[in-house]
């Protein structure tokens, strides 16, 4: 082979070698791009959107406080969990009990973060009011009730339900005719980071004296 030959063959080589390298780079530059795209469609995003309805009473890991009007009894208890932000939304609603109950009760944060909370009213009382705090650190909240009743006003028939929801999924509770809310109970899950509820509810009959004649 001649000088020449030879130069041209190296050239070609050169040539080869160069498409090769930018051929290689192009590749892993594209794979590199599907890689990031890849990772950014996975990357979930947090909503700090709520739903429309119901009506809640607080927005994701804020504090609320609900009472219900004078003479009215908490009835209904809803929540829904979103696990990016370890928090539950709640709605409630009220009844009209039909009967005066200006003796109230209120017991401030009767449960720990991640501790289990067992809170019944006092004898003859149900819930009017649930407030509570949410801590960014334990993914938990503390709640507060306010308990009422009336003079000649007791409870009767009350009973523990069972539990009204799964970790992490939607609990939606309304008692049956004739009851209120007069007590809950929340056990907390360190891994799931939630709570399930089971309730205390109760019947409010008003004490009638009847004069006998004899």
């Amino acid at each position: 082979m001649t000088i020449k030959g030879r130069k041209l063959a190296l050239l070609l080589l050169l040539v080869v070698a160069l498409e090769i390298l930018l051929f290689t780079a192009s590749d892993a530059d594209r794979g590199w791009r599907r890689l990031r795209r890849r990772r950014h469609r996975y990357v979930p995003r947090c909503s700090s959107s709520r739903p429309y309805s119901p009506r809640w009473v607080n927005s994701w890991q804020q504090y609320f406080n609900f009472k219900c009007p004078a003479g009215c009894v908490l009835k209904k208890w809803q929540s829904l969990y979103r696990s990016c932000q370890g928090d539950r939304l709640y709605h409630f609603k009220c009844k009209n009990s039909r009967f005066a109950l200006p003796r109230c009760s209120s017991f401030d944060y009767v449960n720990a973060y991640c501790g289990r909370l067992a809170f019944k009213c006092p004898h003859n009382q149900v819930i009017t009011k649930v407030t509570s705090i949410f801590n960014s650190r334990y993914k938990d909240r503390r709640f507060s009730f306010r308990c009422c009743g009336g003079r000649r006003v007791f409870t009767s028939n009350c009973r523990y339900t069972r539990t009204q929801n799964r970790w992490h999924g939607p609990l939606k509770y309304r008692a049956p005719r004739g009851y209120y809310f007069a007590g809950a109970v929340g056990t907390y899950n360190r891994i799931k980071k939630d709570r399930i509820w089971k309730f205390k509810i109760c019947k409010l009959k008003k004490l009638v004296c009847r004069l006998t004649y004899t």
